[in-house]
């Protein structure tokens, strides 16, 4: 997550507490039926009865939950830097909240950032001072944080590292004249998760501490869900919420609506924690209220995988991005916890090259360009449109224009060190391209492309040349750029087969893709070229959420299946929060609607790109079944390492041989086992996918 302003955020951990199910019959519509999720009421469970507790208790070593915050008594300072400032009352046995800080300020930093605070002192007085630390990490060879004292700052207690709660103490002998004493808690370097609590400054030979608030106790936090992401990895403990109030009452609902765990719990000084460890994979919906005052529930969809917190990218799968510019962003977390192993997105030429022949790239998408490639996605920028400074601000066509084009192109992949690059985007979309002198042609489109081409490939040989990225899969166009050469400045041809509003699903990328590759054969001696879809999806505004979670792992199987090298779903984030914009409802996770939930909340997408990314992951494409042509079963991997992600466009029970158990496991995460009878195993395949693993064959 980018970090451009000093934040602070408060952990806490509950130990002891006791968590109990509610009695209440909640009947809450399915999770699946609406894009925002709805809260359901929650009634108090009857107090004659006495509450069952909820098993496994909270663990106190890792429970925990952080949200933005303000201390009394301490004043953040030189937040210019790229320091986060975070409160954390963990799993510390020394209270309810302690101070966390991550940072990624360099060693040495110009303007290390800090927390202050002026005590009053009495002169010519020695003062013993106390602290305590401790940090997950003992890899790094310090903490990267100390407390500096007096005026110039001059005397400095340097924190160690330590993973178990440490105390350090030390002394200051105040001025002859000295009433003020200044404390900082600086940060002076890298850190991750060190923690600090109850500062004490006492005058020898007194009991009082002149800290206020050194124990980071009093606060001030908004109401929230307190979490940074709704993705979650199995196991998790529990989901920390904020609220200003005595307890907590909750449920938490799969997809159909069901309610799987529910109850109430305490709320310790503004922090309640709603355990979740037993929560297998699947898609939910946590509802919470207020028992006291029933106005203004949180509600969130959430997901739960086995891969969570430990995704393996897979380069296949690439995801398209629209960067938000925010510091509280998190699309690069959620796109790691996918699976993605690529990213896409505009590089606008206009944004850049301000005065002719001048590059300057803009430091914050230089920023989130690198968020993503420090999460494991490589990039692949499409280089794009028009820029006043040629061509009457217009699709270059001049030779001026585009040469200046094929410059900036080239000037883009060495600023991002690219091992790929795509050349404009859409030039047929008469919405995108409005302005090109020539025409949308692909006659009009190959001068752009081969003088583009030739320039990139002799400034950094080796880079990948994506084109020509038009916006649906037009054999007429594609064949007229082959025609004219167009193959030969092309190393991965990318097309966005918007196509399936005839069908309207999937199914449609079976013949379009086993017509690109023989077309692109047939213009190239025989030899094939990788073919990239760098966009495409469905939008919510126009299909149910359920159904873009189905075409998704269709669309992407059927890709991989028939020569597709790489497949980047159109994307990430919903543009709108109004759902009934076609443009704005494509993401696979929805924007912050409410400043309760201030993580994004996942669709059923989301849980479905996890899923086929992780039951696949590492599994080349090996062969379809033969059954039906309305039934799909498409095998990954080999033997009993073997995936197949199988389906039908009606329901429909299919036999493969087997002398041993097969696992079954639906887009949700689902798990079943089916056992052989006769050396065969029965499923039931519907338009929903399911993965099926082991050593099987279509039976004869």
């Amino acid at each position: 997550m980018m970090v451009s302003s000093l934040s602070v955020l408060l952990l806490f951990v509950i130990g002891g507490v006791a968590w109990f199910a509610s009695s209440n019959p909640v009947q809450p519509a399915s999770a699946l039926e609406s894009p925002t999720p709805t809260p359901t009421a929650i009634e108090p469970p009857p107090s004659e009865e006495p509450a069952a507790p909820i098993e496994p208790a909270l663990d106190p070593a890792r429970d925990s939950a952080h949200v933005a915050a303000t201390f009394e008594g301490w004043v953040p300072g030189r937040t210019d830097g790229g320091t986060a400032l975070q409160a954390d009352g963990g799993a510390t046995d020394r209270g309810a909240i302690a101070l966390r800080i991550e940072s990624a300020t360099p060693a040495g930093s110009a303007t290390p950032q800090y927390l202050g605070q002026s005590l009053t002192v009495a002169p010519a007085t020695v003062y013993n001072l106390s602290v305590w630390v401790q940090t997950p990490r003992d890899d790094a060879p310090s903490s990267n944080v100390a407390i500096e004292l007096g005026p110039d700052g001059s005397a400095r207690q340097d924190l160690p590292l330590s993973p178990n709660w440490t105390q350090v103490q030390w002394s200051y002998t105040t001025g002859p004249s000295q009433t003020a004493l200044p404390v900082r808690l600086m940060v002076v370097g890298p850190t991750t998760g060190i923690r600090i609590d109850d500062l004490t400054a006492i005058a020898a030979g007194t009991d009082v501490n002149v800290v206020n608030n050194g124990s980071f106790e009093t606060y001030d936090a908004p109401t929230q869900l307190a979490t940074n992401t709704l993705i979650f990895a199995t196991g998790r403990p529990s989901l920390g919420v904020v609220w200003r109030t005595d307890s907590l009452e909750w449920n938490v609902v799969d997809r159909f609506g069901a309610v799987v765990t529910a109850g109430a719990t305490p709320v310790n000084n503004g922090i309640g924690l709603i355990p979740t460890v037993n929560l297998t994979q699947g898609y939910y919906v946590v509802n919470i209220v207020n028992p006291q005052d029933r106005g203004n529930p949180i509600s969130a969809s959430f997901i739960v995988t086995d891969s969570a917190d430990t995704p393996h990218a897979d380069a296949r799968f690439g995801i398209g991005v629209h960067f938000i510019h925010d510091a509280s962003d998190t699309s690069p977390d959620v796109a790691q916890q996918l699976g993605y192993g690529n990213m896409r997105t505009d590089a606008t030429w206009s944004y850049v090259e301000r005065t002719r022949g001048v590059y300057t790239f803009r430091a914050e998408e230089t920023a989130e360009f690198k968020e993503y490639e420090s999460r494991g996605m490589a990039l692949v920028p499409t280089s794009n449109y028009r820029n006043y400074l040629y061509d009457g601000d217009r699709t270059p066509t001049s030779a001026t224009g585009i040469a200046a084009f094929a410059r900036y192109t080239s000037a883009v992949v060495e600023h991002l060190n690219l091992g790929a690059i795509e050349v404009y985007n859409e030039y047929d979309n008469a919405r995108i391209n409005k302005t090109s002198a020539c025409g949308r042609t692909a006659e009009c489109y190959l001068p752009l492309l081969a003088a583009t081409s030739n320039q990139v490939r002799a400034d950094h040989p080796g880079t990948t040349i994506v084109g020509p990225a038009i916006a649906n899969h037009n054999d007429a166009w594609l064949t007229a750029l082959y025609r004219a050469g167009g193959l030969q400045y092309i190393d991965a041809v990318s097309f966005h087969p918007y196509d399936y509003d005839a069908v309207g699903t999937p199914e449609f990328l079976i013949a379009a893709l086993q017509t690109a590759t023989a077309r692109i054969q047939e213009y190239n001696n025989g030899v094939s070229k990788p073919i990239w879809l760098t966009e495409l999806g469905w939008t919510t505004s126009g299909v149910p959420e359920d159904a873009q979670a189905k075409y998704l792992i269709r669309a992407q199987t059927i890709s991989l299946a028939n020569n597709v090298e790489k497949f980047f779903w159109y994307d990430l984030v919903n543009d709108s929060t109004d759902r009934t914009v076609h443009e704005g409802n494509f993401g696979l996770v929805r924007q912050q609607t409410s400043s309760t939930v201030p993580a994004l909340a996942p669709k059923p997408a989301a849980m479905a790109q996890a899923m086929l990314i992780q039951e696949i992951n590492g599994k080349a494409y090996a062969s379809r079944d033969t059954f039906a042509d309305d039934t799909y079963s498409y095998v990954f991997g080999s033997g009993d390492e073997s995936t197949r992600v199988a389906w039908a466009a009606n329901p429909v029970t299919v036999a493969y041989d087997s002398t041993s158990p097969v696992h079954v496991i639906s887009m949700y995460g689902d798990s079943s086992v089916v056992v052989p009878e006769d050396g065969q195993v029965r499923i039931d395949l519907t338009d929903e996918p399911v993965f099926i693993h082991g050593d099987i064959s279509a039976a004869e």
